[in-house]
């Protein structure tokens, strides 16, 4: 069962993980916020996170799969105001 954790929470985690393994050549890649929105073609809303800049050293594959495992392994609490969308 995954454990509640608000937005902000889950961005310290994925930040701090992202530090593990962040490519030493890489200056300029940061774990993007995630955002609440619509799903795609249906009503239902969700935590989102903008897939970030193409890296040459694949910070974008690496926050990606912590993002990943992060959905997985947390479940990340609804905005106080569920209308509230970023983006």
């Amino acid at each position: 069962m995954s454990k509640p954790i608000s937005a902000e929470d889950v961005h310290d985690f994925m930040v701090a993980e992202f530090a593990k393994v962040r490519p030493a050549q890489c200056k300029t890649c940061v774990v993007p916020k995630p955002f609440w929105g619509p799903s795609p073609g249906s009503v239902s809303v969700y935590w989102y996170m903008e897939p970030g800049t193409n890296c040459p050293y694949g910070c974008r594959q690496l926050i990606a799969q912590i993002w990943a495992r992060a959905t997985t392994d947390f479940n990340i609490t609804a905005p106080a105001s569920r209308t509230a969308t970023v983006g």
